[in-house]
């Protein structure tokens, strides 16, 4: 049986040392062409070249035992099939690469059960870290992380009992301002929200801040929360948009994407026009937002930022550069056609 093909037999075919031979094997090369470490480009493409040729096959397992790290990753959303999510998971992805990490990439579905064989599996291929976005997550789970003293970072959501993660998060309470406002700007006097009835902290943080914001302008009388459940049809969407139009809804607040997307199919199916009709203020960047007419003023969230700030902070506890944060982003308003209201 033919012997596996080793770094040492590469460096001698090389003529160099097996030291050098290892860092030009696992050397990333940037936007600008240039490698990541100090060997030349030239040497790391012909030492390449060498091992190609000898049939080498690097030993992850090996190394991970002797560094102590996988260079492996998990991004965990709560749906990668998201545009949102799957934006953010592709920056990650190119950071990862840049930075020689691998990423595994999963969903949790909002089901706590899912997460938890998602993490369990994760750690047993082997991960130095998580950047997930936060369901609910068995305690088990979180215990185990911690005991592991695993790195986490949580995306976009929180769980405020699980001190050891760091965190980047929107400031929600300031979203349903700017939210609120818009439509109130508009001319909009009953100002409701649609939402998902999930236990998560962007949804119970959007809530008190959609209650806050209309208090604050006199409205409390009557603000109002529809809940829908997660993954729910379209059907079920145009009763609830049907009800809200027939108590004189004249403004909406869909603080996700998905629920943007389905009111703006139930108002088609029920022949109500935007912002005539009702005006609406989505939540998230959506192709769609920019297709429709009119087009879709949204409450503006950076992916780049989100992942950018994720991915750092996570190796930043890898590496023990430094330990967890919390960095809470400033929303934004995109101004569409569907609070441009004629009176």
């Amino acid at each position: 049986m033919k012997r596996r093909t080793t770094i040492k037999d590469i460096a001698q075919q090389a003529g160099v040392s097996a030291a050098l031979v290892s860092m030009a094997l696992n050397a990333r090369f940037g936007p600008d062409g240039k490698p990541n470490c100090r060997v030349k480009k030239e040497t790391i493409l012909r030492i390449r070249d060498i091992a190609e040729s000898l049939g080498y096959i690097p030993n992850n397992a090996a190394a991970q035992i002797s560094s102590g790290k996988s260079r492996n990753i998990a991004v965990i959303t709560s749906d990668i099939s998201n545009a949102f999510f799957a934006e953010i998971s592709k920056h990650i992805e190119n950071m990862a690469y840049e930075s020689g990490y691998n990423v595994f990439f999963a969903s949790s579905d909002e089901n706590s059960e899912k997460m938890k064989n998602v993490v369990y599996n994760l750690l047993r291929v082997g991960v130095d870290g998580f950047i997930m976005v936060p369901s609910s997550t068995d305690p088990d789970v979180l215990s185990h992380l911690r005991n592991l003293k695993m790195p986490v970072v949580f995306l976009e959501r929180d769980i405020p009992e699980y001190a050891e993660a760091g965190r980047i998060v929107l400031d929600n309470e300031q979203t349903c301002r700017i939210a609120v406002r818009e439509l109130y700007d508009a001319g909009c006097r009953h100002i409701e929200q649609i939402t998902y009835d999930l236990n998560i902290s962007t949804i119970l943080q959007k809530n008190a801040g959609y209650y806050k914001a209309m208090e604050e302008l006199g409205l409390s009388s009557v603000a109002r929360i529809s809940s829908v459940r997660h993954g729910a049809n379209v059907a079920e969407m145009v009763e609830i948009v049907r009800d809200a139009a027939e108590r004189g809804v004249d403004g909406l607040f869909l603080p996700t994407n998905t629920i943007t997307v389905r009111t703006l199919q139930a108002m088609k199916i029920l022949g109500l026009k935007v912002p005539d009709d009702i005006a609406i203020v989505g939540f998230d960047s959506c192709d769609l937002f920019y297709l429709n007419d009119p087009t879709i003023s949204y409450i503006y969230q950076s992916t780049v930022d989100l992942a950018q700030m994720s991915f750092r902070m996570l190796l930043d506890m890898i590496e023990e550069n430094s330990g967890p944060a919390t960095v809470i982003l400033q929303p934004q308003l995109v101004r569409g056609g569907s609070t441009m209201r004629s009176f």
